[in-house]
């Protein structure tokens, strides 16, 4: 063993020898083809490298600062202006770990063709996407040839194609924040969905995923549902996601490996949410709050609450589920018993999502239907109730503390309807919570899961 240890280090030495013996000049030819990731610690193995890529160093930490987030906020064409140089530069891609997008452009009826890209970019462009293993034609395209068909994509000038040309070519991407376009026929959605079955790896370090609206129009479930199928993908947040009649152009084979979902002020019919809910077995988080018009969608809590429950009811650690601000009879239903989950330890959501307020339910039942593992408590009011409806809960809470929920901590009332204060609550109920360890807080507020 030590002969096999000592024959090891020796040829490491050897071979560092014979590197060392080198040109400079052959160095310096060495230097141009490492990979910019790679280029810091090969600057580290003697004093002679490092001196020798001084110069790649400068210029790797230029490009660093140029290219690290890419943003179209210098106005229509920034898209292009940037595939043209990753094409021609290749090794530039590299460099891009953020792409963080306002308004897409998008074709309109008599804008000037002319203006949106050189017939030598549009060859270019072309010639991009006929070799992107991310882009297929759709099936009812066949009349037009393939090159045909792509150049009059590009032509009609919406970025979302070039954009769709533009991300398998960053291999280092971790985050992509899009805003969502007019229509729901995009190719940038369709090209990352893709991604996962190229054959070259293609966005495996892409992370972190945010569709925002473009003012009250959000993405679709069925979008937002292409983009979970990247692997790597592990946070996604979409506010006011919408989807209504639409369980039929939902996939049932997508596996997902998102952890923290968040939908704000999203508008989803029960079934179809249902039903996207099941594609999260490793789901830590979930964020969803109703928006404000509860006529467009069906809700339903409980619903919601047993796909998370079937899905991940092991991984599952915070879960956050608001209704309207404005108060409407169809949310006050039951979302059911939360026991069943193994790691949950935070819960934020509605009084009447949490507390069955029917004659039959046996009250407030906090220790019966809340999980060992929880730790906060957040209790959204938008009803406003007697004080002794909030003191009711207190003793629950108390009662749960002794018993199966050791580990609550923080117990909090939030919301604009909540008419109490810590100091209006009976003096004898907060000091058995603070002596027990459970800290009590009215907040006007609604507070985000986390806070």
């Amino acid at each position: 063993m030590r002969r096999a240890l000592a024959k090891a280090r020796w040829s490491r030495t050897n071979m560092m020898a014979h590197f060392a013996s080198l040109p400079n000049e052959l160095v310096c030819e060495i230097l141009k083809l490492i990979q910019p990731e790679d280029l810091e610690n090969f600057a580290h193995i003697s004093r002679n490298v490092s001196r020798l890529a001084f110069p790649f160093l400068n210029e790797h930490r230029a490009l660093i600062r140029k290219y690290h987030t890419l943003r179209n906020t210098t106005g229509p064409g920034a898209i292009a202006i940037f595939l043209s140089t990753i094409i021609a530069s290749p090794c530039i891609g590299s460099y891009v770990k953020k792409v963080d997008l306002g308004p897409l452009m998008e074709s309109k009826v008599g804008m000037d063709q002319a203006n949106v890209c050189t017939q030598e970019e549009l060859e270019i462009f072309t010639t991009a996407a006929l070799d992107s293993e991310c882009l297929k034609r759709p099936s009812d395209e066949d009349v037009l040839d393939e090159r045909e068909f792509w150049s009059n994509e590009i032509r009609d000038g919406n970025e979302d194609i070039l954009l769709a040309i533009l991300l398998p070519l960053l291999p280092n991407l971790a985050a992509l924040s899009v805003e969502a376009g007019s229509t729901r026929v995009d190719w940038y959605d369709s090209a990352i969905e893709q991604a996962s079955s190229a054959k070259k790896p293609t966005l495996c370090k892409l992370a972190d995923i945010r569709l925002n609206p473009r003012g009250e129009d959000g993405y679709h479930i069925a979008e937002i549902q292409k983009f979970c199928a990247l692997p790597s993908v592990r946070v996604l947040t979409a506010p006011k996601a919408f989807g209504t009649d639409c369980l039929h152009e939902l996939s049932p084979d997508t596996n997902s490996g998102v952890t923290h979902l968040k939908l704000w002020e999203s508008c989803i019919d029960a079934k179809p949410l249902h039903e996207f809910l099941r594609c999260f077995p490793g789901l830590q988080s979930f964020t969803y709050s109703y928006n404000n018009d509860p006529y467009r969608a069906s809700h339903d809590a409980f619903l919601i609450r047993s796909s998370l429950l079937a899905t991940c009811k092991a991984t599952l650690q915070n879960l956050t589920l608001l209704a309207p601000s404005r108060r409407h009879t169809s949310f006050t239903s039951f979302m059911g018993s939360l026991r069943g989950f193994e790691t949950l330890k935070e819960v934020y959501t509605e009084w009447s999502f949490l507390i069955s307020e029917t004659r039959h339910s046996g009250g407030i039942q906090l220790n019966e239907n809340m999980p060992a593992s929880l730790v906060w408590l957040k209790i959204h009011d938008t009803k406003g109730r007697e004080k002794s409806q909030y003191e009711k809960i207190i003793k629950s809470a108390q009662y749960a503390k002794e018993h199966r929920l050791q580990k609550l901590k923080w117990l909090v009332f939030g919301g604009t309807r909540v008419g109490w204060s810590l100091e209006t609550i009976d003096r004898g109920l907060r000091k058995t919570c603070t002596n027990m360890g459970i800290t009590l807080i009215f907040s006007p507020y609604a507070p985000k899961s986390g806070d």
